[in-house]
């Protein structure tokens, strides 16, 4: 790292302090010895090559706040920045949470304070951090052994490498407190499979251990128990390559086994949730005779109307956006969703009072009109000015996950090059393809493509630059087949999308 990028990233620090007295100079923190005091919100360790950070706010399960946004971003430029930084990990040691989200009390306070500039600025920062993370060229990490929600899925789902184990807890359940899926989701949540992405926006459900890893959120599923010994492997390799990080997960890994209640309810929510109006997806779930359909169902009633129809907008919009994009227009429905009683009423009812009760939601009587025009930039709106320019339309690291079903779905038509004029008849015949040739070649390719825009555009409009600016050119030589899960991920799908019949052979009939 040159000392003029050095100072660059020391400069940011300083403009990112909090106004408080309490407050992280990235300075103090490079400087400090590794045993830091246990007061600090995110602590910061050297090993190796690997650069740690342990979130450490066990009070509030690692609830995110502006001041460890503040101690992450400039710090995590200077390791970028680093030739003796090889891999970024993000993890806590809390027993329960990895981060249960922002800490949306602290902006509730805000608004009521009548100081809602200042609950923006946190939006922004932390906005700005996710997006950092999901554009960075370096190795990260993201350890979510624990409860996973909200800003702690900012932190994490857009990062390469998503370890989950059996404590995951994942969910999105803003729509429960008058706000929406932020943090990226209007990029993630449309480009996971079938209609999962709009149900789990809008219900908030949960997503347990190895579905995590099942609905591609987690890329690996690790027992908790080895998550000590995967970060000390981690810190030993020595080389910065998303390949040999691969393979390094992959040694602790083990087979995720998705729950059949999912597996079970995947038709019902495809078939209820594929609509474009929230009084559709109702109608549907009231149409069908299932005892989940009618759960889902009460689940949304309970919901901020305004957040369910602003997340139904945004997740149906979020299929189009580049990841960059998707963050603006995040920044535009957060600032006015902000300004709405709902939100206020929701985090008031559902965390201030003890204990917590039903919001009495302000917005059942909006038009959609009404509605729609908070989806418009406000008076005097700027955009997020992002940390560097680097944007994608799909995620350039999707090969390292479990095949999504379209990939599954390519192969049983004959679509996929790699295939030939191969006609499979049978779905064991498909699963072994896919445990030999996962992951696809093309889509290796295409992550490489990306990639390697990743590296030339990684400067930060304050002249950081990455450590990492060679080409790649042999990464898809080492992401080899064989991937943990693999196998059972395929058949899980095959069973619900596929049919055997004569003179056919298998055929795709989702």
């Amino acid at each position: 790292m040159t000392t003029r990028s050095m100072m660059r990233v020391l400069n940011l620090a300083r403009s990112l302090r909090a106004p408080s007295a309490r407050t992280f100079s990235t300075t103090v923190a490079a400087q400090a010895p590794q045993s830091q005091p246990s007061t600090l919100e995110v602590l910061q360790r050297k090993s190796l090559g690997g650069r740690i950070f342990t979130l450490n706010r066990p009070a509030s399960f690692n609830a995110l706040n502006v001041e460890m946004i503040r101690t992450m971003t400039p710090q995590l430029m200077a390791w970028e920045a680093s030739d003796m930084c090889n891999v970024i990990i993000l993890k806590s040691d809390h027993p329960k949470a990895f981060c249960a989200g922002g800490d949306v009390k602290t902006l509730v306070d805000k608004i009521k304070d009548g100081k809602p500039a200042e609950a923006a600025v946190f939006m922004k920062e932390e906005y700005q951090l996710n997006h950092y993370i999901g554009t960075t060229p370096k190795p990260f990490v993201a350890l979510i052994d624990g409860i996973t929600m909200g800003g702690g899925v900012g932190i994490s789902v857009h990062a390469p490498f998503r370890v989950a184990t059996e404590k995951t807890i994942f969910a999105m359940p803003e729509t429960a407190i008058g706000l929406f899926p932020d943090v990226g989701g209007t990029f993630f949540l449309p480009r996971l499979d079938g209609e999962l992405g709009t149900y789990l926006a809008l219900t908030g459900d949960r997503l347990l251990g190895s579905d995590v890893v099942t609905a591609r959120i987690g890329t690996h599923y690790v027992p908790s128990e080895r998550i000590p010994a995967l970060t000390d492997r981690l810190c030993e390799l020595e080389v910065s390559d998303w390949g040999v990080v691969n393979a390094a997960i992959e040694e602790f890994a083990e087979a995720p086994q998705p729950s059949a209640a999912l597996q079970a309810n995947r038709p019902i929510i495809d078939a209820c949730f594929k609509y474009d109006t929230v009084a559709e997806i109702m109608a549907a779930l009231e149409a069908h005779e299932s005892e989940f359909a009618k759960k889902t169902l009460a689940t949304l009633q309970a919901m901020s109307p305004l957040s369910l129809h602003l997340t139904l907008r945004q997740v149906r919009r979020g299929k189009t956006l580049d990841i960059a994009s998707a963050f603006q227009f995040e920044w535009t429905l957060v600032n006015n969703i902000m300004m709405h009683p709902d939100f206020v009423e929701g985090v008031t009812a559902k965390l201030f009072t003890k204990p917590p009760t039903q919001p009495q939601w302000k917005s059942g009587n909006l038009s959609t009109a009404e509605m729609d025009a908070l989806l418009l930039p406000p008076p005097e709106h700027a955009p997020v000015p992002l940390l560097r320019s680097t944007s994608y339309d799909q995620y350039p690291h999707r090969f390292l996950a479990m095949p999504a079903e379209e990939d599954v779905r390519r192969v049983v038509r004959g679509e996929e090059s790699s295939v030939g004029d191969f006609a499979f008849e049978s779905r064991e015949a498909v699963e072994q393809w896919f445990a030999e040739h996962w992951p696809l070649r093309s889509l290796v390719a295409e992550g490489i493509q990306e990639l390697n825009a990743m590296r030339r555009n990684a400067t930060t409009v304050a002249g950081v630059s990455s450590s990492l600016t060679a080409p790649i050119t042999n990464l898809e030589m080492q992401v080899g087949a064989g991937k943990i899960g693999v196998r059972e991920h395929v058949r899980a799908i095959l069973d619900r999308c596929t049919e055997v019949q004569d003179k056919v052979g298998l055929k795709w009939t989702a």
